[in-house]
């Protein structure tokens, strides 16, 4: 049906049920004797709740009422089109959700005042009015939150002009609009953050569809959360504590309180560094090495958490610094040897209670005054002439790896001896014999005798358990008359000597033979005439007693 004959419909049902019905506050109403064409004005839209009233259409009324100068309201009715059904009979109604969709329009009878109608009922039917749902205001919304791994990303919004009792929601990727989340409810869900969004730097937004009774459903997107990213410690204060003597061959210590750490961290890893901030080492103790001497070290921790920012803690405070270990000393250097002028002293050092045990031994041998004997740097010292009389004795240092070297001394010698050496005769001549005595000898070891100025070997003699010797040698016929020196050698240095004074031989008759030889032939000539004797006697008397 076309609206017009809609409306003209409408009308004539409106002015029927207006002549068999009752003014408002008056006697039975009169049939109407008038009614006007065309319609007085309403909104042609109004959202429910809102009210329409015939007041605010007086004057589009009364245009309807040509030379009339005024109106009497007699009785008024709002009427929904499509049922034709009465929703008031007030002078104004205010639409409800129900009417969301539908059409009304108002009948007023009003008494004429004026112009060629004067006192008659006229009816006047207004437009048809379309009831609508009202709509929201456009929120700010937000996604805050802490877009970091295991966080919740929110939906927050002012400004909707009416609270909405439900929603639907979508989470998505900015980056590919990749629908990451949704669902419906009372309040907007949030979207948590993974550990893949974080390695992915991906930020979100959510799109939000508000429901609300006798509301348009609206929608709209949130700002842009948050780069997701890894979560930060809070609350860290406290630095490691260090200890610790800094000795080559020790550790130092240290520790850390995350108590008050929040999230408390799943690990705690010390780090042990240089003034510089290097990091020489990891773990609650650290063994400092040689690299190290002569410098402190502090300590920082590193707090670690999955999806969380590792944390470094601010440094100790500085820990003694690096020094060589001292060495616990065992036994002192023994000297061994006999202390006599042409042996050897030998220094050797017990280890077995040392710690640790020394990797190597330096030496050094002092005069009894504490004055070093130059040259007399090693394990040996050999007794020269010029250590005779003198009481010695020896430091050994000891060197270890990464601790500091340490001396130690052994007690002093005995003075050391030069032999003495005696002839059985001051006096010898040329290819006699004469005995050799020596004593502070050195035991068991053999020796040379010479007889000087011009070297010749008298021959070699062996000290015995005491350190003596006593030997018997023929000094050379050919020696030559005057004074000589008898000298001990041991291994080519001489240790002892001894003047004696050679004569020659007496001389023989003119034989030219030679003089070492007649003494000799002429002994065992005269032994000859002895025998020669004595056996006649033998003989002479043997014969007499037969």
């Amino acid at each position: 049906m076309p609206r017009a004959l809609r409306r003209l419909s409408a009308s004539v049902a409106a002015v029927a049920l207006a002549l068999g019905g009752v003014a408002l506050g008056a006697a039975p109403a009169q049939a109407a004797d008038y009614v006007p064409s065309g319609t007085w004005t309403m909104p042609t839209n109004v959202t429910w709740g809102t009210q329409v009233q015939i007041s605010s259409s007086f004057t589009s009324m009364l245009a309807l009422l040509p030379g009339a100068s005024g109106l009497t309201f007699k009785s008024t009715q709002w009427i929904r089109v499509s049922d034709g059904a009465v929703l008031s009979n007030d002078q104004w109604y205010t639409t409800t959700i129900d009417d969301i969709g539908t059409d009304l329009y108002g009948v007023q009878r009003v008494m004429v005042s004026g112009g060629p109608h004067d006192g008659q009922i006229a009816t006047l039917t207004s437009n048809w009015s379309h009831v609508s749902a009202r709509q929201f205001t456009q929120p700010t919304l937000a996604a805050p939150g802490e877009a970091v791994a295991g966080g919740m990303l929110t939906v927050s919004g002012t400004g909707w002009g009416a609270t909405p009792t439900g929603y639907d929601w979508e989470w998505r990727r900015v980056a590919d609009n990749a629908l990451v989340g949704s669902g419906s409810g009372a309040v907007v869900g949030g979207y948590q953050i993974t550990s893949a969004d974080v390695s992915a730097g991906s930020v979100f937004y959510a799109v939000v569809t508000a429901h609300l009774a006798g509301y348009l459903d609206a929608t709209w997107s949130t700002s842009f959360s948050q780069t997701a990213h890894l979560g930060s410690f809070a609350n860290v204060t406290a630095v490691p504590t260090v200890s610790g003597a800094g000795r080559l061959g020790t550790s130092f210590s240290a520790g850390y309180d995350a108590s008050g750490v929040t999230p408390a961290p799943t690990s705690v890893t010390i780090q042990w560094r240089t003034t510089d901030g290097m990091i020489v080492g990891t773990g609650a103790t650290f063994a400092p090495t040689s690299a190290l001497l002569g410098q402190p070290l502090y300590a920082t921790a590193l707090l670690e958490r999955d999806d969380y920012q590792d944390y470094v803690t601010l440094g100790s405070a500085y820990t003694a610094t690096v020094a060589l270990a001292d060495q616990t000393p065992g036994a002192a250097p023994v000297v061994t040897g006999r202390n006599a002028l042409g042996g050897v002293l030998t220094a050797s050092v017990d280890t077995s209670a040392w710690s640790p045990v020394p990797d190597s031994f330096t030496y050094q041998w002092f005069l009894e005054d504490g004055t070093p004997i130059a040259g007399a740097d090693q394990a040996t010292l050999a007794m020269t002439d010029d250590l005779v009389g003198e009481v010695v004795y020896v430091a050994a240092t000891a060197h270890a790896v990464d601790h500091h070297d340490y001396v130690i001394a052994s007690a002093p010698t005995g003075k050391i001896a030069k032999p003495t050496v005696a002839a059985s005769v001051t006096s010898v001549q040329a290819g006699d014999t004469v005995t050799v005595q020596a004593w502070g000898l050195l035991l068991d070891e053999e020796y040379t005798v010479e007889l000087h100025s011009t070297p010749v070997v008298l021959g070699t003699a062996t000290s015995d358990a005491a350190g003596t010797v006593s030997q018997t040698f023929r000094i050379p016929a050919s020696t030559p008359a005057g004074a000589h020196t008898v000298v001990l050698l041991r291994d080519g240095v001489q240790v002892a000597e001894i003047a004696i004074t050679v004569t020659a031989q007496p001389a023989l008759a003119a034989t030219g033979a030679d003089a070492g030889v007649l003494p000799l032939g002429l002994a065992l000539f005269v032994l000859g005439l002895l025998l020669t004797v004595v056996s006649r006697r033998v003989a002479s008397r043997r014969s007499s007693t037969s």
